[in-house]
């Protein structure tokens, strides 16, 4: 009923309520098969898996989230330790949706967890961070070096193609890889973005275009582009 990809090898859970890793055939969670059989056979396709492995630690999280009363005994998440073996936290809060990012701050990697309430957690923080209706996700490019070496260079506009157009799409342009948001030298530029006419949308998806007032001409090789997506509701 569900699967993930821990480190190259395959762990999936059955419709038996085994937990298991190939190849090689090992029951993960037989330590806590008590457990994992109370799960009912309802909610077995809303099962999610995850893997997790930052600061030294390797986890698999199995989680089994449920809005419904008669089954709440059922809502809760499982998190394995895989290098010391066995069960390392049982916490009564179920999850639908896993995704790691990196802190744009430290560089951290972190992981986080949404519900079917639309709340939104960083794990292992113990931090509630939103409630759903006000989480932005934000992505940032790669280092984008359009040229073989540093010169001076027009950008024009910037676009991108995304299934929805609606709400406010925003972001930053850094130059020279700076990070600093703050940056006042030149070298950190805000980015609104506005949809395109109709007539010159295209077929690859729905066009967004952030044109500036005038060029900005730039001695440099390096560019990164972080975008902060329209508000989202995560249920």
């Amino acid at each position: 009923y569900s699967a993930t990809s821990v480190d190259g090898t395959l762990v999936e859970f059955y419709r038996d309520k085994r937990l298991m890793s190939f190849p090689g055939g090992e029951d993960i969670g037989i330590a806590i098969q008590d457990k994992l059989t109370a799960i009912t056979v309802g909610l077995l396709s809303v099962v999610r898996l995850a893997w997790f492995s930052a600061n030294n630690r390797n986890f698999l999280l199995l989680s089994v989230p449920t809005s419904t009363t008669s089954m709440s005994s059922n809502d809760y998440t499982y998190v394995f330790d895989l290098d010391k073996g066995g069960l390392a936290a049982e916490w009564n809060a179920g999850f639908s949706a896993f995704a790691t990012i990196h802190d744009r701050t430290s560089g951290e990697l972190q992981l986080w967890a949404g519900d079917d309430a639309g709340a939104v957690y960083r794990l292992f923080s113990g931090s509630f961070q939103d409630a759903g209706a006000n989480f932005v996700p934000v992505i940032k490019s790669s280092v984008l070096r359009p040229l073989e070496n540093e010169s001076w260079s027009n950008i024009g506009s910037i676009e991108l193609y995304v299934n929805d157009v609606s709400g406010s799409w925003t972001g930053k342009l850094f130059i020279h890889e700076q990070t600093s948001s703050g940056a006042t030298d030149g070298t950190y530029t805000a980015l609104v973005f506005t949809a395109a006419p109709y007539k010159s949308q295209s077929a690859q998806g729905k066009r967004l275009v952030c044109d500036f007032t005038h060029s900005k001409r730039t001695i440099s090789e390096a560019f990164q582009i972080e975008i902060t997506f329209p508000t989202q509701n995560l249920a």
